[in-house]
């Protein structure tokens, strides 16, 4: 194998390689139902509410309202929702239609107020082994 093929093959296994992401989130309210944890890779997916990937994860072992949950992903740029999904409906439940009745997250980004955020506020690039990323849920 001549010299050049074998850094291209190695440089793109770097890049394809999964990276192991800690997500730490902190303020689950209970432990009623569980998390849904959808992962956008754009502004796009995120404004269409397509993400690429929905992981489901129970609350079991929450201390305090806490629970990391490591996930695989590799190198590229992220933002991650974590729906604190409480009736398992797999969609934000609301009353009158308006209020949010479960609790959200949003990567390394503090939620305020009841607009969501633009992609660019939490969005991260995964570019390392073993990355923390912080959620902390806004409950309603």
């Amino acid at each position: 194998m001549k010299p050049i093929l074998i850094i291209i093959c190695f440089g793109l296994s770097f890049f394809c390689s999964a990276q192991k992401v800690t997500l730490n989130i902190s303020g689950i309210d209970n432990s009623n139902g569980h998390l849904q944890i959808s992962i956008f890779e754009s502004a796009v997916q995120f404004e269409d509410e397509e993400p690429a990937e929905i992981l489901f994860f129970d609350k079991s072992g929450m201390i305090d309202g806490k629970k990391s949950i490591t996930i695989d992903l590799t190198h590229g740029i992220y933002g991650i929702v974590v729906l604190d999904d409480e009736d398992q409906s797999k969609d934000m439940t609301y009353r009158f239609g308006i209020y949010p009745l479960e609790g959200v997250g949003f990567s390394n980004f503090q939620f305020s107020g009841l607009s969501k955020p633009d992609f660019d506020e939490f969005d991260f690039e995964v570019l390392e082994d073993n990355m923390n990323i912080n959620i902390n849920m806004k409950n309603f």
